[in-house]
This record gives C-alpha cells, structure tokens and sequence, in this order.
C-alpha cells in the first residue's frame, strides 16, 4: 500500500520538482495578489482625477474587480491555503463560496457607504443595486476561472 501512495503522489509532482497543486496555489495567489493591486492603483488615480465623478462606468468597472477579488481570494482561502482541509470541495461549493462571501463585502462596503453619507442623490438605490449585481458578476467570473483552472488541473492529476 506504502508504494501505491508513493506513486500517486509521484505522479503529482511536475518537473520543477513542485506538485501541480502547489503551482496553482501559487499562479492564484500570485494573480489575486497582482489584482488588488492593481485596483488600489486604479482607485488611487481615480481618486486624484475625480474618475468616480468625470467617467460613469468608471465604479462600475471597480465593483466588478472588487467582486472578482473577493471571489477569487475567498477561492484561494477555501481550496488552495491548506486551512481548511475537512470541507467538501465541488463545483457547487465552489460557487456558493465565491457568491456568499463576495456578496457579504459587497453589502458590507455598501453599508460603509451608507453610514458616511456618500453620496444621496436621486439615483443612489439604482446605484448601489447596480454595484451589488457588479459585486455579483465578479464573482461568478472568479468561479468561472477557478472552476475551469480547477478543472483543467485535477484532470492533469488524475
């Protein structure tokens, strides 16, 4: 039985002596990290510049990167930061973990602005509806790579 689990595992590891999952967790993380990044530079600039105010679309555009952000790093979290170990990991999981737990920041960050009075002109329910479905498509899309990342990889290990 020993060899058995020694070959499986074996079979896991790719030439650069890492195991494939170890590549992914790291290509994720990675990808996440460079992704906040670069959303703290777009929200940097299009606070200097007044984006938020000139373009439209331009908090649109955030509410989506914030929503793939949330739902990617909560991904990362589930199934590749070796924390959580004794959970089911199933497309089905996959998903719910991305919406649940972007939806709760997006509601969170909507409250927050709420509570500082941003903004109360005529159309802020149509915008803050408009940000949560953002917040919502943004996390479908960070279940849509992982699952096909996910996906594509697992069959490389099987």
């Amino acid at each position: 039985m020993p060899q058995v689990t020694q070959a499986k595992t074996s079979s896991l590891k790719s030439r650069s002596g890492f195991s494939i999952l170890e590549a992914m967790r790291k290509e994720l993380f990675i990808f996440t990290f460079i992704l906040i990044l670069f959303i703290a530079t777009l929200n940097e600039l299009a606070l200097n510049f007044y984006f938020y105010w000139r373009i439209w679309w331009f908090d649109i555009m955030m509410h989506f990167l914030g929503g793939l952000w949330v739902g990617l790093s909560a991904l990362w979290f589930y199934y590749f930061s070796g924390f959580l170990k004794n959970f089911k990991k199933d497309k089905r999981s996959m998903f719910f973990i991305s919406l649940f737990f972007t939806i709760l920041i997006g509601l969170g960050w909507e409250v927050f602005e709420f509570i500082i009075e941003v903004d109360f002109s005529n159309g802020y329910w149509e915008d803050t509806s408009l940000d949560l479905v953002m917040d919502v498509i943004g996390a479908i899309t960070a279940f849509v790579i992982v699952s096909k990342f996910y996906k594509k990889d697992s069959e490389k290990i099987n």
